[in-house]
């Protein structure tokens, strides 16, 4: 299944945004198990995952900087697992680090974190037993500490978005291919066919002209790269990593995005009312760019008359 093939007939069906639900429950419960995700297509072949929360991605789990988070992992997947909160800073017994940190959870069982938030930032969370794998088959979600409201206020967006993107290798069916791939394991790792945002292929996100958006982008791929082009708009890079840093426009640079890493932007929708947009993969060349999703500038009058000015550095 190539990603024209899926562009195709994802087209024809007019998928919307699907966002991650979001967590606010503390203590929360982050149940591990088998399930089923429409990656592709709503009415299309499920594909048969492994989920935290029966959806992929999981969770997006919300707190703020200087809570404690307790998180209940139960684990019903058919072997151990294990939780990492990627990007942290917690007690070595909470990062979730198999014969290091703790015990792996056995199927059947669960394992109680507690996540001091000393940072504010984008972080997300995945196992560390056969990583490569459990990953792969749809385990992993985002974690957002928040800053104090009158810090993130400073930004002046409208709206705080998530992206989780993720490259899934699927066969004609839409279920995922067999890992274990020796090519793989000597190269460059698993790469995959099909691309998701929030686990949706073709997302497309409706907004509105004049509006500024906080998006937070992570790659939770296992090993593709990403370059990520946002003509015709300009967004500010605020942090990386969960790290701020001086706001800089990204101009004709675009943001580049390894596995496993995060940036915090803020993109000001300013265009027209109407005005086509896409996002733009283009990390091997332009011979093999491809759609990741399409901004659905809304017909209505713009949410301000004048733009607003430069994003305030994060602390």
């Amino acid at each position: 299944m190539h990603r024209r093939t899926v562009l195709k007939g994802a087209l024809a069906t007019g998928l919307v945004t699907s966002l991650p639900r979001l967590a606010t429950a503390n203590p929360l419960t982050l149940t591990a198990a088998p399930g089923e995700a429409p990656l592709v297509v709503p009415d299309g072949p499920a594909t048969k995952a492994w989920l935290y929360n029966a959806t992929a991605p999981g969770p997006v789990i919300r707190a703020r900087q200087g809570d404690t988070l307790n998180i209940t992992v139960q684990n019903d997947l058919p072997e151990p697992t294990t939780v990492h909160w990627h990007g942290l800073r917690v007690p070595v017994a909470q990062d979730g680090m198999p014969f290091l940190s703790q015990d792996p959870i056995a199927p059947g069982a669960s394992f109680d974190y507690e996540l001091p938030l000393h940072d504010a930032g984008t972080f997300w969370y995945h196992p560390h037993v056969n990583s490569s794998e459990q990953v792969g088959r749809g385990l992993h979600g985002l974690l957002i500490v928040e800053e104090p409201p009158e810090i993130a206020a400073r930004l002046q967006a409208d709206r705080d978005l998530t992206w989780a993107i993720d490259d899934w290798r699927l066969d004609q069916e839409a279920q995922i291919a067999p890992f274990g791939n020796r090519h793989d394991q000597s190269h460059g790792g698993r790469t995959g066919n099909v691309l998701t945002v929030n686990g949706t292929y073709l997302t497309r996100t409706p907004v509105r002209s004049g509006e500024r958006i906080r998006l937070r982008i992570c790659n939770v791929s296992n090993a593709q790269n990403f370059h990520l082009n946002f003509a015709p708009f300009d967004p500010w890079l605020i942090a990386l990593d969960g790290h701020p840093v001086t706001p800089q426009q990204l101009g004709d640079s675009g943001v580049w995005l390894g596995a496993g890493q995060r940036a915090d932007l803020i993109l000001d929708i300013d265009v027209a009312p109407g005005t086509p947009a896409r996002v733009i993969d283009d990390a091997y060349g332009p011979d093999r760019a491809f759609e990741v999703m399409t901004w659905e500038v809304s017909e209505e009058a713009p949410l301000r008359d004048t733009p607003l000015g430069p994003p305030e550095a994060l602390p």
